[in-house]
């Protein structure tokens, strides 16, 4: 059985109260012996308030 493993880290960049601050998205896939990294993904740091918002809601149900 191939352990497969996601792992993400999130780095915030934000000066003081900028809405559209970028986020730096850094996700690590460990299929087996390769490791793939994909591109860093920007967005707005409420918009992913918001999203995570949504996964807890859907998570708690």
């Amino acid at each position: 059985m191939v352990r497969r493993r996601t792992v993400i880290r999130l780095e915030k960049r934000r000066k003081s109260e900028d809405r559209f601050s970028v986020i730096r998205w850094e996700i690590h896939i460990n299929l087996g012996k390769r490791n793939y990294k994909t591109r860093d993904i920007l967005g707005a740091y409420q918009d992913m308030q918001a999203t995570m918002n949504k996964v807890e809601s859907i998570l708690k149900d």
